[in-house]
């Protein structure tokens, strides 16, 4: 395995037992025979940036978000969930994002947060007013009891990235996560836009980036502003690139196949 891009291996592999200790299950629920997406599984860590697309959802997102936590738990990291259009980031959106994470109880009755914490928080709560994640307490009303004071993650949205440059100062968002980066409506200032915050973002700080889709749309425009497309045409379901931009950042590239045997012949 390449260096770390943050961190030694050590402390990823730590993350990485955490999450494995929450017995995620395997398949979708409700349907065995699709295999739900682990991001623990690929070496995220040796890439600065990690793109995943599937046809459709494989539960990518969750996966990416319940590794944020482990990070956020252990080493106080935090993450930036983004959306290309402000639209996306309203609050009856927000608060369906954690869904899975604070409803899935294993077989003694404990959702992943109270795992993740060690009982000390039992939910994700969404802030309308600050656009920000927090760990929270909740009791058997559904009554928030408490909630923590450090923040786990912050929404942003691509089209307003402007307004982020004198107003984001978190030294610790080591996450960002695009999600949904196909939209069936591309905009030519998606790409600059996008650069541009994640400088805002990391500052001088290396960080992980990941984007997600669950539309597999070969011919998408931004990944002719990556530089991906004859790759992107070709790749098979199921199959991964390791791959250096031409301004020298490695990528991940994968396009995430239904379940295990799933294969396709190339386009």
């Amino acid at each position: 395995m390449s260096d770390c891009i943050i961190g030694k291996k050590e402390m990823h592999k730590k993350a990485r037992a955490l999450y494995k200790s929450l017995g995620v299950p395997e398949t979708m629920p409700n349907n065995d025979k699709v295999t739900l997406f682990d991001v623990t599984k690929r070496p995220f860590e040796c890439q600065g940036w990690n793109m995943f697309i599937s046809p459709r959802n494989k539960g990518k997102t969750t996966s990416i978000l319940l590794t944020a936590l482990c990070y956020n738990w252990l080493y106080g990291w935090t993450f930036a969930y983004i959306r290309t259009l402000q639209t996306m980031t309203v609050e009856k959106s927000m608060i369906t994002l954690f869904g899975v994470i604070n409803d899935y109880k294993d077989e003694n009755g404990l959702n992943y947060i109270e795992k993740i914490t060690e009982g000390r928080w039992n939910r994700v709560v969404f802030k309308r007013n600050t656009k920000k994640f927090y760990f929270a307490k909740i009791d058997g009303q559904g009554t928030i009891t408490e909630q923590s004071e450090q923040i786990l993650g912050h929404v942003l949205a691509i089209e307003i990235q402007d307004v982020y440059k004198s107003s984001f100062a978190d030294t610790n968002c080591n996450f960002i996560i695009y999600d949904e980066f196909i939209d069936p409506f591309y905009r030519s200032w998606v790409f600059e836009n996008l650069m541009n915050l994640i400088s805002t973002i990391k500052r001088s700080r290396d960080v992980l980036i990941f984007l997600s889709a669950n539309t597999l749309d070969r011919d998408y425009p931004i990944f002719y502003d990556f530089d991906l497309v004859d790759i992107v045409r070709y790749i098979k379901l199921g199959d991964h690139e390791i791959l250096t931009t031409p301004i020298g950042t490695r990528l991940w590239l994968e396009v995430v196949a239904i379940d295990e045997h799933h294969t396709e012949k190339a386009p």
